[in-house]
């Protein structure tokens, strides 16, 4: 069985089949006094440029995002936490923020990646 760092870097790439990294990782809680992992911006580019390619479906996205959003031991990498925190909000809840669509992605995607200016 693979460890719960190595289990949760699955996880914040979304390496297929996702359902298998969620069941190993249930065996671990959701509890955890420690960060094991930081999700930076280029995560969350990575996962916004699958949307935007159709690799991934907003179904998809919104559920990656909430996976990560309920989880203690998934940190943000610091310089980005704010805007690290408010794309997974979105993300997760596209019924209180808005359907997934480029709309929100492509402008989102541009703020992670720094290319605003």
């Amino acid at each position: 069985m693979e460890d719960r760092t190595s289990l949760l870097e699955r996880l914040l790439r979304f390496e297929s089949p996702i359902e298998d990294t969620v069941a190993m990782l249930a065996a671990y809680g959701w509890a955890s006094d420690q960060e094991l992992v930081r999700l930076a911006p280029s995560d969350v580019v990575s996962i916004l440029d699958r949307f935007l390619a159709g690799e991934l479906t907003d179904c998809q996205v919104a559920y990656w995002a909430e996976l990560l959003e309920m989880r203690e031991d998934v940190g943000y990498e610091s310089l980005w936490a704010d805007h690290l925190r408010r794309a997974v909000s979105q993300l997760a809840s596209p019924e209180v923020h808005g359907a997934i669509t480029p709309g929100l992605v492509v402008p989102m995607r541009r703020v992670l990646a720094g290319d605003v200016g």
